[in-house]
Order: structure tokens, then sequence, then C-alpha cells
């Protein structure tokens, strides 16, 4: 039986927030199927940042006046939720805007941390008429997906804090995704040609975004390619499933996170198989990337790798797996409490144990 056609990927134009691909030669009706999957995904499943609420000097609830500013509280709140973050960290923040005297208020004017970015600072926010007006407002901002609306939060309670107003939140990266299929010629034979276009906030490329978006999609169906055992990958040495974790179970920053996963790291395994040094040279990834990850898999209990190469590192896995699963054996698979173990020893031994109780039954 013949593959099925792999198609090969043309990026048309690319600007700092729009991409244009083509896509093709493709089977007959998958231009519709691969451009619908992505389409959705696009505009529903990337990361991204917003404001999700504010707080401000002399602000009871969303529908008052503030004096001396032009606008009003909605129209200020509505500003606001245009402003768009990029997110160097997966964590909450506090920004602030603060205003003393006449002028025009922009996004530039918001003090913000290291963990965001705004990348449209010439966003007007408000206009302050009057010479002895002061404005002083907070800024929360948290990650997430998707669009949220701003009484889910209430229904959630979050907006616990007097005087904290919640806005609906976008925090999709995607402003528009339109796709189109032709029918192309090739070898006497018909094919899909699939056009894709993303226009972006600024925050993410189009290239990332596809990218992103594809590596979703393919998790997603992963579990659907293992539903039959006969296409398990074998090995003949026995792998800990610990390997097999998510690098999500590091609990690591979304940047560090997303660097790993666009350089084809996305489990603890494919992490320890490198050493040091090939981690350092991944794009964007530095000593704060690598400091990171470091910490975080210390935390867990996992191996640190320091310069090693791929080799030892995954030799000092199965090492300490082929230990656990000798002593379990020999000890009848009673473990004593009292001897202290690392997480990752102690998870390891489990997974022997359970092994070896199934070949048993």
């Amino acid at each position: 039986m013949a593959d099925l056609r792999l198609a090969e990927i043309d990026i048309q134009q690319e600007d700092s927030d729009y991409i244009r691909v083509t896509a093709g030669p493709l089977e007959a009706g998958f231009g519709t199927t691969l451009g619908n999957a992505m389409r959705r995904v696009l505009l529903s499943s990337l990361p991204g940042a917003a404001i999700y609420a504010v707080r401000g000097e002399h602000i009871q609830h969303e529908f008052q006046t503030i004096p001396g500013i032009r606008e009003d509280l909605i129209e200020l709140m509505l500003n606001l939720k245009e402003v768009r973050l990029r997110a160097n960290a997966d964590r909450q923040a506090r920004m602030t805007l603060d205003s003393k005297g006449k002028g025009v208020l922009t996004a530039a004017d918001i003090q913000t941390t290291a963990d965001y970015e705004i990348v449209n600072p010439d966003l007007v926010i408000c206009h302050v008429d009057d010479a002895d007006a002061s404005l002083s407002i907070e800024l929360f901002v948290q990650t997430g997906r998707g669009y949220i609306p701003s009484d889910q939060l209430e229904q959630a309670g979050e907006t616990v804090s007097i005087g904290l107003i919640p806005l609906d939140q976008v925090y999709s990266p995607i402003r528009r995704v339109s796709y189109e299929v032709n029918e192309i010629q090739q070898a006497g034979e018909a094919y899909d040609s699939l056009a894709l276009e993303v226009w972006t906030d600024g925050t993410i490329s189009g290239s990332s975004a596809i990218s992103e978006a594809s590596d979703i999609l393919v998790s997603q169906l992963t579990p659907f390619s293992l539903m039959t055992e006969g296409r398990l990958q074998l090995d003949v040495s026995p792998v800990s499933p610990i390997l097999e974790l998510p690098i999500e179970e590091l609990a690591l920053s979304q940047r560090v996170n997303n660097l790993l996963r666009r350089s084809k790291i996305a489990t603890i395994g494919a992490v320890l198989e490198h050493s040091k040094e090939e981690l350092l040279t991944l794009r964007n990834f530095g000593e704060l990337g690598y400091t990171e990850l470091i910490s975080a898999l210390e935390t867990k209990g996992f191996p640190v790798p320091k310069g090693e190469s791929e080799s030892e590192v995954l030799t000092d896995v199965s090492s300490e797996s082929a230990s656990t699963a000798a002593n379990s054996a020999s000890d009848d698979n009673v473990v004593n409490d009292d001897e202290p173990t690392s997480a990752l020893a102690a998870a390891l031994r489990d997974a022997m144990k359970e092994r070896s109780n199934t070949e048993e039954r």
C-alpha cells in the first residue's frame, strides 16, 4: 500500500504579525481536514497573557466616572483590554498606571515587571483633561488560553478584594485565521493545495503560532495512535514511565517550556538525553533557562545533566532502575520504608515492582 504524500511547506510572506504559508501537494480531502483543524486550534488553544482585573483609588464599580478623566471607567477598561502582553514567565503579576497632570496616557506609561512586556505601547488608554487630576490604577495580569468573561472570575471567587474589578480576558494571541483549498494536478492526478493565513497581535510570530498549533494537534492525536498494543514501541531494556512524563510535570515557566517544546524536547527523558552544553546551545535558552530547568529537576528529585554525555546520563538512570529492581526481587518485593530514597528512585522502584507483579500474573 502506497504511503500518503507529505506536503511541502512554503512561506510566501511573513511579517511581525502576519504569515501566509502554502502546503501541498496533499491527498484529496486533506486540505480541508488540516486547514479546519489548524484554524480551530490557532483561534482557541494558544496561550497568551492579559489583564484580568483592575483596582484604583476611589474606584468602587465599573459604572462610575473618574474626576478629570475624559473617558468613563467602562471606556478605560475597554482600552486596557486591548493592551497586548508578551509573557516571559507563567505567573501572575501586578502592574501600575500612575499619572499626575494633564496629558494623554498610553500603554507605554504602564509600569511593567520583568515577567511581562507590552508590545503595543502606543495604545491610548485615556485622556487627562484636568491639570490637577491624578490617576493611580493597579493592573493584575496572568496567563491563560482563549477568552474568559469577567463573570467567570467572580463565580470562581477570584475577585474577593474590595474595589477589585474583573475584566473580560482575551488571552489568544491570534487575531484572525483563514485558509483556502485549491485543486492542483500532478502527474495526471488531483491533489489539494492548502493556503493558510494567520494574523497575530504581535506577541508571537506567525511561524511560531503555526508550529505551536501543530504541536498541540500532534499531542492530542497521540493517544489515538497508541490504542492498538501492537503499535507501541517495544524496547529490549525496560524504560521507566518516569522518563516518559511530559516536561509540564516540572512546572517550568511558559518561556522555558515553549523553548524546550520548539526544540522537540517534550519529555523528562528527552531532557536527560542532552548534556549541559547541548541544552545551552538551544535557541534563546541561555543560562537563565538552564538554571531554571536544573532547579526544577532537583526539586522533583530527578538526575541533573552536568556536562555528561548522553550515554552517561542514561546509564545513571538505567543503573538506578536496575539496582532498585534487583533489591525488590531479592527482598520479595518488600521495601524498607526507613531507608531514605530520592523521589526518582522511589518512583522507579514502584514502576519495576508493578512490572514484576504483572509478569508473575
